[in-house]
């Protein structure tokens, strides 16, 4: 059990150097009669102009340790304690462990001073008994004795969250019958205000909220629970917490957050590619989506050609991905060239054998990945079997098979179908640029499980928030009207266009004789007569 005092402080650093000589009263936070177990919250604004030290009192006799963390935003800072212990970042803290006094100091200070932007803090103090595990306490590579904070880093796929084991009070690294389990909690989507920031921390402070609000990493996805991967979503906030467990007796990590991104460069890179090519994309898959998802069946060579490079040019963005280090805008070039080559050779075995069934079958894959990626999109991407690539590509393998079965019959139907799910997500990919969401890491997940290496031992669970919930009714309106379009325009037409020689075979004009010369020929009892 843990007592929590909250300290909220809107930290205005307008004074340079030169107020350096001036003394400012230091923050107290008084535990008198708050022994372990009680729990106050506890706002205050304070102006704090250069450093300022925070003084713990009254501390409980019944109190074995305490946890003392500052978070900031958008700006580091510094605490320190006198036995010269310190640590710097966003979200930090530092464990005091019980003496014969009952007051305790740190030291409170902002890097780069010269920068005079205002900068909020929240203070909270948790204090645990002799009995509590030690959050940290087998630190064996971090900066402090005792590390109960967290370190994260990010790549263009993961958010990596490092953290230290626990130990039992006063016996280093003794992690018997500790048990540790990690914890998020999505903050709203493209929100970067700092009300969300630091509402979403105090959820993620105590113990009990932590298992309130937060959700539960599944076991099982890394071997080393104590460096977990999530995958990468920019732009949506994320509070990581860890809770140590021992004989029913808890203690929670200092919570840290990620927002996937560079939040001092949001509008660059926290709200998607602003590259010209990546606006050119999205707008070809809002044309071509919509096309496809109205007309695909019926201008039928088209939307042959735009299904046929879509695949070429993801299947080698893939494989060059895989294969070399070939990157930035000249594989992009280079799959736009090698989809448009594909999808000309494509045409011309359509129009040189015609058989539909081979025809249509780029749609029915492309169909089928976004199926299977659907579904592991979903929380079935997290279910520990599946961190194994073998039990993961052979089930998804699997699933890509199954939604080729409907090729065997009603081919038309399906076809129709494939093309409005495949027209209605490429619409909503477009959308999705403007507007924003996280339905297009359906398919970037896949892209990742398949290019990135040890994405299998991430954390997928992805955000699904207001804008998502939009855009997936969306999606399935447009799905829907796609297919009642398409099935109406093709009544009463040829399930599928003959091929051009087949067309100019029949072709039928009133030149045209009755019967061809090579079959003139006199009835067979004609010879009979005149023989």
């Amino acid at each position: 059990m843990q007592n929590i005092l909250f300290r909220l402080g809107f930290l205005a650093c307008f004074c340079s150097s030169a107020f350096s000589g001036v003394t400012y009263p230091p923050i107290t936070i008084d535990l008198q009669n708050k022994p372990p177990g009680h729990q106050i919250t506890e706002f205050r604004t304070l102006t704090i102009l250069i450093d300022t030290r925070i003084d713990v009192i009254n501390i409980n006799a019944g109190v074995g340790f305490f946890l003392i963390q500052v978070h900031s935003y958008m700006g580091n800072i510094t605490l320190s304690d006198d036995s010269d212990a310190q640590i710097s970042g966003t979200n930090i803290g530092l464990i005091w462990k019980g003496n014969s006094e009952n007051v305790a100091h740190f030291y409170l200070f902002r890097d780069h001073l010269a920068l005079l932007d205002n900068i909020t803090m929240l203070i909270a103090v948790s204090t645990y008994s002799k009995y509590d595990p030690v959050p940290g306490g087998c630190n064996l590579s971090f900066e402090t004795e005792i590390a109960p904070y967290q370190k994260i880093s990010e790549s263009d796929d993961f958010i990596t969250v490092i953290s230290q084991p626990p130990s039992q009070f006063g016996n280093f690294c003794n992690r018997s019958n500790i048990v540790t389990r990690m914890y998020y909690l999505y903050l709203s989507e493209h929100d970067n205000s700092t009300e969300q920031y630091f509402a979403n921390i105090q959820k993620m402070i105590s113990v009990d909220d932590i298992v309130k609000y937060g959700t539960l990493v599944p076991e099982g996805l890394t071997a080393n629970r104590f460096k977990q991967m999530y995958s990468r979503y920019a732009g949506t906030g994320r509070v990581f917490a860890a809770v140590s467990t021992r004989l029913g007796r808890s203690a929670a990590y200092v919570p840290a957050v990620s927002y996937g991104c560079d939040v001092a460069a949001w509008d660059a890179d926290c709200s998607g590619p602003v590259g010209t090519q990546w606006k050119i994309v999205t707008a070809f898959l809002l044309l071509c989506g919509l096309f496809i998802c109205f007309s695909g069946h019926k201008f039928f060579k088209t939307g042959l050609f735009i299904i046929a490079y879509i695949f070429g040019a993801v299947f080698m963005l893939t494989a060059i991905s895989i294969l070399t280090q070939f990157g930035g805008q000249g594989k992009d070039i280079f799959s736009f060239i090698s989809g448009l080559a594909f999808a000309l050779l494509w045409l011309f075995l359509w129009r040189k054998f015609g058989i539909p069934v081979v025809a249509v079958q780029l749609a029915f894959l492309l169909n089928g990945l976004l199926v299977a990626s659907i579904l592991f999109y979903s929380q079935l991407g997290d279910i520990y079997i599946f961190a194994n690539d073998a039990t993961f590509w052979t089930c998804f393998v699997c699933l890509l098979l199954v939604t080729q079965i409907p090729l065997v019959c009603l081919t038309s139907l399906f076809y129709i179908i494939a093309l409005s799910l495949l027209g209605s997500y490429a619409v909503i990919f477009g959308v999705n640029y403007y507007v924003g969401g996280n339905l297009p890491y359906i398919l970037l997940n896949t892209y990742r499980r398949i290019t990135v290496a040890n994405f299998g031992s991430a954390v997928i669970a992805p955000p699904y928030q207001t804008m998502d919930i939009c855009q997936t009714g969306l999606w399935v309106l447009i799905f829907c009207i796609g297919v009642y379009v398409q099935t109406r325009s093709s009544m009463g037409r040829p399930p599928f266009p003959p091929r051009r020689a087949d067309r100019a075979r029949a072709r039928v004009d009133e030149n045209t004789p009755l019967i061809e010369p090579s079959q003139e020929m006199p009835p067979a009892y004609f010879e009979a007569v005149y023989s």
